[in-house]
């Protein structure tokens, strides 16, 4: 059987576009400012899948990093994928160059969230990373005297405020100014 995509227009007319793998495991889709969808399938080591706006598919090969489980797109256009239970994220540059982030443990990426045009944190249960320019790697296991661990989400607002999420304690808002 054909494993894919059903888009439903304004119209209500649906339209089928079938995912270029043998066996798809859909874990996260997104739009980017260029109104592409990029797929992640959770089952193919070259996992990351990107609909153009003419109807066809690009595989793209992910040396760094397989069963992945998150993606995030950035206001640079940038994709962030972050794994499932291995300890690693990975970023598609809008130039198209792979940058590596090996997380602690065996960590599970839960969240992005961007403070400013070079700072990305990445959310795990084993705490906050940290990226800047693309390259300069922090590990953070508290911020306010919170302990971050096992968290389940994180965000900003538009004043740049980290909001974390961490079962059984709440919502936690840092103000980044």
């Amino acid at each position: 059987s054909d494993s894919g995509i059903v888009c439903i227009d304004t119209n209500k007319d649906e339209h089928w576009y079938k995912i270029p793998s043998n066996a798809p495991v859909v874990s996260d889709i997104k739009f980017d400012k260029k109104n592409r969808l990029w797929l992640l399938n959770y089952s193919d080591y070259s996992n990351l899948f990107m609909l153009n706006t003419d109807s066809t598919w690009i595989k793209y090969n992910n040396g760094y990093t397989e069963w992945m489980y998150r993606i995030y797109i950035d206001r640079h256009n940038d994709v962030w994928l972050g794994s499932y239970h291995i300890g690693e994220a990975s970023c598609l540059d809008s130039n198209g160059v792979w940058h590596k982030y090996t997380l602690t443990g065996s960590a599970t990426v839960s969240g992005f969230a961007e403070i400013n045009d070079t700072t990305m944190y990445i959310a795990t249960e084993n705490g906050i990373y940290i990226v800047t320019n693309l390259t300069d790697i922090e590990h953070v296991t508290q911020l306010d005297n919170i302990n971050l661990t096992n968290i389940t989400d994180i965000t900003t607002d538009p004043y740049n405020n980290l909001w974390i999420a961490i079962p059984n304690e709440g919502i936690y808002m840092h103000h980044n100014g």
